[in-house]
């Protein structure tokens, strides 16, 4: 399993020559296991993304953690969107009182973006999310609702011998905890402070973080 890190600030992007080691951009990470291509969050550096897929890709799969801005400003600018060759699944968190599709169509729509979803020359694959377990290619998949403002996910990725988890949360330490023993202590952690903190714990072979 492959991870890359495009984007991993909180609330705003912020470019400055004091953020050339991890980058300015707000949340996405990419998560690569041969011909399976996963995107956790669509903030800010899924723009950077979008230009560096590798061309024989016809399928990518957004998750959603939740639809706060810094989460979903870069979804526009994602170009796989306006390719009519590639499928764009975007995953997120349902609720009983309106659709994810419903509230997509808000940030896809003037004056907040100029461009519909309904005016994509390929319309993305909406999924609705619970706590749930499901397969993605080789990747193993598991949400589950976590305490943050709005409908929120926490997401996992597992392989036989891989994991990684991304989790926006307001307080972190006894989440870190958790994650700690699940893991025996064996994880890498890449952790950025913001007002709402927002981590992802990986044991991986390849961990990337392209300067954004």
């Amino acid at each position: 399993m492959k991870i890359t890190v495009w984007g991993c600030r909180g609330s705003l992007p912020s470019p400055g020559p004091e953020k050339i080691i991890y980058g300015g951009n707000t949340s996405c990470v990419q998560v690569e296991l041969k011909n399976t291509l996963i995107v956790l969050d669509g903030g800010s550096g899924i723009q950077r993304l979008g230009s560096h897929i590798n061309r024989d890709i016809t399928e990518v799969h957004i998750m959603l953690s939740h639809l706060h801005i810094d989460h979903t400003m870069g979804l526009g600018f994602f170009l796989p969107l306006y390719n009519p060759n590639v499928t764009v699944h975007m995953w997120g968190p349902a609720t009983s009182e309106e659709s994810l599709l419903q509230r997509l169509r808000r940030y896809f729509s003037p004056p907040l973006f100029p461009v519909r979803l309904s005016e994509l020359p390929k319309h993305p694959v909406i999924h609705e999310l619970h706590d749930s377990t499901f397969d993605i290619g080789e990747i193993n998949i598991k949400t589950n609702y976590i305490c943050h403002p709005g409908p929120t996910l926490g997401l996992g990725c597992n392989t036989k011998t891989r994991f990684s988890r991304t989790c926006p949360i307001m307080k972190f330490r006894s989440v870190l905890q958790i994650f700690r023993t699940n893991l025996n202590g064996q994880a890498v952690m890449i952790l950025r402070k913001m007002l709402i903190c927002c981590f992802t714990i990986l044991n991986i072979g390849r961990l990337n973080t392209p300067a954004a």
